[in-house]
């Protein structure tokens, strides 16, 4: 409709709104399971996780390539896998009391 995508509408916004650097790239680029340039870390940990919960098909080569990417060890990222659904559950909880209590 405006000719821009998500990702490039939440980049101006995030620029408009002063959001730390880190923020904007993550915004800007987390769709790019293979993204490497700035932040890249940061862009693909979200990324990662947005994946993770859209229950993408190649989830399990992605969460090698992650943990290669990250050094971290896969049974660490089992771990942390294994809290994503508790925290997304904390964070519905929290968002819902914040709509309540505009």
């Amino acid at each position: 409709m405006l000719g821009i995508d998500s990702c490039e509408a939440g980049n101006w916004l995030a620029k408009r709104w002063h959001l730390p650097i880190e923020t904007i790239f993550a915004i800007s680029h987390f769709q790019d399971p293979d993204y490497k340039g700035e932040h890249w870390q940061v862009a693909r940990i979200i990324g990662f996780v947005v994946r993770f919960f859209e229950a993408e098909d190649d989830i399990a080569l992605e969460t090698n390539k992650l943990c290669t990417a990250l050094d971290i060890p896969p049974d660490k990222m089992q771990a942390l896998q294994e809290n994503f659904t508790d925290i997304e559950s904390s964070v519905a909880v929290l968002a819902d009391f914040l709509i309540q209590h505009d």
